[in-house]
């Protein structure tokens, strides 16, 4: 409810910001308006009120995806979820998962909001009774009201190609590891990712200040500020602690 309002008094402060942007604005003794339309003082208060409370008329914000470090404690064997699952195949096929791993469509894999990489969970589509393993590898899906976005190989198996989508019960078989460190070999921290160039040169700032050795990787539209490499991945660890990452392996 609370994030509905949000989005309202947002939408509505950028359409006020429209209206007035430009304009020839005006105060009179008990009013104000703008090309001859009136607004009552009372209606202006509020309207200011509502614009401060809610992050401003004009603000612009960066895109960005939450990093985030699950612990594998908050995840048991048993946890369960339910919701809408969707799938995702082309165009991400062949590019780099948030765990670092190349997205295959055709793997029984699947991407989570939270749930530790290497999460193996079991899938039950509640629409057809079909069920089905995945192990979790990547971070999303970022649509409102949706819980889990599985393989190709995962909707097939599960039924869901046609429609889309599926109701779904999650439960975990086998909590997550890490991932990257069983595999050996280079990784990094990823610390955030943007769409705005700007904000991830200066999130990367803000991570070298904070005494951490750090780029930005540009890749399919997004610009990720990683900090690393490591090759412990104990001090992977600590660092995706201390800013609040994760930790992956370094791009090929």
């Amino acid at each position: 409810m609370v994030g509905r309002v949000t989005i309202f008094l947002s939408k509505l402060c950028h359409e006020i910001s429209n209206v007035f942007q430009g304009s020839n604005c005006y105060f009179a003794s008990k009013s104000w308006g703008c090309n001859g339309n009136l607004l009552p003082v009372l209606d202006r208060i509020l309207i200011i009120v509502l614009c401060l409370t809610f992050a401003g008329c004009s603000a612009r914000t960066a895109s960005v995806v939450p990093a985030g470090s699950p612990s594998t404690d908050s995840y048991p064997i048993g946890w369960t979820q339910t919701g809408v699952a969707s799938w995702y195949g082309d165009p991400f096929h062949g590019r780099l998962t948030a765990s670092g791993e190349v997205y295959d469509m055709d793997l029984m894999t699947a991407a989570h909001q939270a749930l530790p990489f290497g999460t193996r969970i079991r899938v039950d589509n509640r629409d057809n009774n079909r069920s089905i393993e995945l192990v979790v590898n990547d971070r999303g899906p970022f649509v409102k009201n949706r819980i889990l976005d599985v393989s190709r190989a995962g909707a097939r198996a599960l039924g869901m190609i046609g429609p889309g989508t599926a109701r779904v019960l999650i439960t975990i078989l086998k909590p997550g590891g890490d991932l990257v460190s069983v595999r050996g070999g280079c990784v990094v921290v990823q610390v955030a990712s943007f769409r705005d160039p700007d904000a991830a040169e200066s999130r990367r700032v803000e991570t070298e200040r904070a005494g951490f050795a750090s780029r930005v990787e540009h890749n399919d539209g997004w610009y990720r500020v990683v900090a690393g490499p490591y090759r412990e991945p104990e001090e992977a660890r600590r660092a995706a602690d201390t800013l609040d990452g994760f930790v992956r392996r370094c791009s090929e």
